[in-house]
């Protein structure tokens, strides 16, 4: 997987449990993030279940983590500093309250945002099976997901959103789209992803939260698997 980037960087593509490991810290240090400067727990999609058992629907060949490291001298041990990841679109499991540790408590008077949204996501989920969702907004079932998109602010101004965001749709074969989902709040992303030749589409998945942007890209015929 052969990408421009910026000298002391260097991209690979997550093999081992160091890798996986790695993958979970850094996309924990991207929720810890948006909970601290955006007020958003992301909770209530199992993300504490999913980083947990990693590869998961992240494994090869289906889908792909990759990271980007940083390495200050040809003798310094890199370190990571971003990573993003591609896996197969496809519903979300209903989600339980005992998968997201900072619900897990009975809830005593008035619902905290964080137990609205879980509500609503649940709510949202019973539509979608029942059928009472658009069907319109369904994707082919050859679409990807790209997911967990993070870079160290100490390491943005060396272009490795580009890097990764160009690695994961090269990783794409057998896919006929790649969709994600941002924020409104996210500029930088929303740059980024109108630059890559994404276009605002419908919602695809159960997203109770505010100023949610979904996006979505033809990746051309459906080619062969990874």
């Amino acid at each position: 997987m052969q990408q421009d980037i910026a000298p002391g960087y260097a991209l690979r593509i997550a093999k081992d449990r160091a890798d996986f490991e790695s993958f979970a810290r850094l996309s924990g240090r991207y929720h810890d993030w948006l909970k601290s400067n955006l007020n958003v727990d992301l909770c209530f999609q199992g993300i504490e279940r999913e980083l947990d058992s990693l590869p998961g629907r992240y494994a090869q060949p289906a889908g792909c983590i990759l990271l980007v490291s940083h390495s200050t001298s040809a003798d310094a041990a890199p370190n990571d500093v971003g990573c993003v990841a591609v896996r197969p679109l496809s519903k979300q499991p209903v989600v339980k309250r005992s998968s997201c540790s900072s619900m897990a408590a009975a809830a005593t008077g008035p619902a905290s945002p964080q137990q609205q949204q879980l509500a609503a996501v649940q709510q949202m989920q019973r539509q979608d099976s029942a059928g009472e969702l658009d069907p319109a907004q369904a994707l082919h079932e050859a679409a990807c997901e790209l997911k967990h998109l993070w870079v160290e602010h100490a390491h943005k101004k060396a272009g490795l959103g580009v890097v990764l965001m160009a690695a994961a749709l090269q990783a794409t074969k057998g896919y006929s789209s790649m969709v994600l989902e941002t924020l409104e709040g996210l500029r930088g992303a929303i740059r980024l992803y109108d630059k890559l030749g994404f276009t605002r589409t419908s919602s695809y998945c159960a997203n109770p939260l505010p100023g949610v942007v979904y996006w979505r890209k033809e990746l051309g015929p459906v080619a062969s698997k990874l």
